[in-house]
């Protein structure tokens, strides 16, 4: 198992570098691989803590049964994995 992930992870790698750091998608017989980007935030400190402190009050919120909460479903598909 050590050398197939060892092995997966050189094969992403070099379809990284192929794509570039670029949103992209390639169809294969396999499926479609994309490349896709995900933007992260870093905040200043007041904001954090005000991030903190809404947290703490949706908590609170939701033990005491004010918040209320919606389910919603989606489909997934995961392929067979090879043997």
């Amino acid at each position: 198992m050590k050398a197939d992930k060892a092995r997966m992870d050189v094969i992403k790698a070099e379809i990284e570098e192929e794509f570039g750091q670029e949103e992209h998608a390639e169809k294969t017989e396999f499926g479609t691989f994309k490349m896709v980007g995900r933007k992260s935030w870093t905040y200043s400190e007041p904001a954090q803590i005000a991030a903190e402190d809404l947290k703490i009050l949706q908590v609170e919120e939701q033990e005491q049964g004010i918040a209320t909460h919606t389910t919603s479903y989606s489909l997934r598909f995961n392929a067979k994995k090879a043997v």
